[in-house]
């Protein structure tokens, strides 16, 4: 069972690590204003209103849109850019988080000059309440 779950997670990660290191094109025809067909793989297909030859006029009102989506994971980047307040509130959290777990020597205080009372009768015995 536990060979299973480790094979299991072992082809997951490696999905994900593919899926974040690739990019996707997105390929997407207009007719006018209005879409067409989107296409994922490939080219997206035509209205077919560009097969159609006028012999005055020539209108060109299909489009074609290509996006691309580029999944940039694994990039170094250039560092870290920070503002000045960014700073000062990292800073100040840092010290007050540091400083919320230190530990606080608390006096103790004992009481040697004070006796416990004197028993006058066994509790336990006039009650009949007994540990076993």
């Amino acid at each position: 069972m536990n060979k299973i779950l480790k094979n299991i997670s072992v082809c997951f990660l490696s999905l994900l690590v593919l899926m974040a290191s690739t990019s996707f094109t997105i390929d997407k025809h207009y007719c006018g204003e209005t879409l067409v067909d989107v296409s994922y793989f490939g080219a997206a297909d035509n209205c077919g209103m560009e097969d159609i030859k006028s012999s005055k006029k020539k209108k060109k009102c299909c489009r074609n849109e290509t996006e691309v989506i580029k999944l940039t994971a694994f990039e170094k980047d250039n560092g870290f850019q920070f503002s000045t307040e960014e700073i000062q509130f990292l800073v100040f959290h840092t010290y007050s988080y540091i400083h919320l777990f230190q530990a606080v020597e608390l006096e103790k205080k004992t009481y040697k000059e004070h006796p416990p009372p004197d028993i006058v009768q066994d509790i336990q015995v006039l009650y009949e309440t007994f540990l076993i």
